[in-house]
């Protein structure tokens, strides 16, 4: 954000001393060398392969309170889920004081980083293990990759009087969530990895 433009400047996190363009390429100028862009390999500015990244709010039905049970995605392989937040809840007191509680997940390993075989054995990488290979996070299914919720939300933060919380339960409860996810540094690390939808699937529930 720039507060002189009043808007987005970017959505990327290289900073180039100067940019411009020449017969329909773009160019930047860092350190005082020339670099051309869209060209090879991807998310790789000046010499550093970085992580593509994208956050967004699963928002259904807002005024429904919700537990929020998988994640899907259409688009190519290699992308994770990083962090899937509730939002936070009204303030509670506590022995610590004042305190607010959220739920959230494990992250979700895209399709081969959280490949392991039938041995147990987890590679995270292509063609490596003994046959027949499982997915600890995201799978294939009708050519979308799909991925249950696991409740990773901390002891501390469980909501006054529930009895179970936590990893005993799978999804996250909340209004909304909030997701961040990201190109993996398994899958075809700096080739194309298109997003076209993500999905969640939700149940209403009464509340925390």
């Amino acid at each position: 954000w720039d507060d002189s433009v009043k808007g987005w400047t970017s959505f990327y996190t290289y900073n180039p001393d100067n940019i411009f363009s020449l017969r329909n390429s773009f160019y930047t100028i860092h350190k005082a060398a020339i670099w051309k862009h869209y060209e090879g390999v991807r998310s790789n500015y000046y010499g550093v392969q970085s992580n593509s990244s994208i956050t967004f709010v699963f928002n259904p039905a807002p005024n429904t309170s919700k537990t929020f049970k998988t994640v899907e995605y259409e688009g190519d392989n290699g992308w994770e889920v990083e962090s899937f937040v509730s939002g936070l809840t009204g303030v509670d007191s506590r022995s610590s004081g004042w305190d607010t509680t959220f739920d959230r997940t494990n992250a979700v390993l895209s399709y081969y980083g959280g490949q392991y075989d039938s041995n147990n054995v987890s590679y995270g990488q292509v063609g490596f293990g003994a046959l027949p290979f499982y997915h600890a996070g995201f799978t294939r299914k009708e050519n979308k990759y799909v991925a249950n919720l696991i409740n990773n939300s901390p002891e501390v933060y469980n909501v006054p009087g529930e009895v179970i919380f936590g990893r005993a339960i799978s999804g996250i409860k909340g209004f909304f969530a909030t997701v961040k996810i990201k190109t993996d540094s398994v899958t075809d690390v700096g080739g194309e990895k298109e997003l076209f939808a993500v999905g969640t699937n939700y149940i209403g529930n009464n509340g925390y």
